[in-house]
């Protein structure tokens, strides 16, 4: 089976886990703490998504890449033009993580988060 097609997962099998991060995310309106646990939340399921189409995953826990290094590899097997909103959240999430890594205040937090939530909600 060509590898592109077993990387080729259905993007709604991560909804099988939505469940578990409704159980994880913490409830309230600590949005660092939201969008920590929510960014680690999608950085395990995009591991999912690389080591279900890899012949070796084991090598894969050996690499040290980064959460945007992992997507940019994802989308390089699979075309994933067909969820480009979905992707752009994946990204946006990334960038509020980095924010906030980065910075103990970041001053346009809140507003990043406003507008993730608007993305969402679209």
């Amino acid at each position: 089976m060509p590898y592109a097609r077993r990387m080729a997962k259905p993007l709604r099998s991560i909804g099988t886990e939505l469940g578990r991060a409704v159980t994880l995310l913490p409830a309230g309106d600590d949005l660092e703490l939201i969008v920590l646990k929510g960014h680690l939340l999608l950085e395990e399921q995009v591991g999912h998504l690389l080591a279900e189409g890899a012949l070796r995953p084991d090598r894969l826990a050996q690499v040290k890449l980064s959460f945007w290094e992992r997507v940019q590899l994802y989308q390089a097997f699979v075309d994933t033009s067909a969820e480009p909103a979905f992707w752009k959240l994946v990204l946006q999430l990334n960038t509020l993580r980095n924010d906030m890594a980065h910075d103990l205040e970041p001053s346009d937090f809140r507003m990043g988060v406003v507008e993730f939530a608007a993305e969402v909600e679209a």
